[in-house]
């Protein structure tokens, strides 16, 4: 991957994508591999509508956190990622479709990745926003 980020696991449609932070954060590489995914994507509309009738919504949300790193299993052992920061990215992408977006960034992270260059990513405040199983509010920007 360009980006340096590691596929974690693919569930269902989706894809998880993690970082060592340093390296997420550097060059925005957590925020710019959205871009690079979203141009191969549309590369390809015409075969996604040709073949299946319509082109892919893709929706990202994307937090900065520790992780616990584990094997779990007994008869089929996997390496598992687990930790309040895969939730919170999980809960941070299920508020894309309710806000009509496709990438949700919380406010800690994009404080760590630092400035992003104006001419490739509008920032819209979400505001501070409930989520599922968090007991304080999180703060959510919009990147379009």
């Amino acid at each position: 991957m360009n980006h340096h980020g590691e596929i974690y696991k693919y569930v269902g449609d989706e894809v998880i994508i993690t970082w060592p932070e340093k390296k997420g954060a550097r060059d925005a590489n957590a925020v710019r591999v959205y871009q690079a995914i979203r141009r191969a994507l549309v590369r390809k509309t015409d075969q996604y509508e040709l073949k299946y009738g319509f082109f892919p919504v893709f929706r990202c949300g994307l937090h900065f956190g520790p992780v616990v790193v584990g094997e779990m299993g007994l008869t089929r052992q996997e390496i598992a990622f687990s930790g309040d920061v895969m939730n919170t990215a999980a809960r941070i992408q299920s508020e894309c479709r309710p806000r009509n977006e496709t990438f949700l960034v919380s406010g800690e992270a994009l404080d760590r990745i630092g400035s992003l260059p104006a001419h490739d990513f509008t920032i819209t405040s979400q505001g501070a926003v409930p989520l599922r199983g968090k007991s304080r509010e999180v703060a959510i920007l919009a990147l379009r």
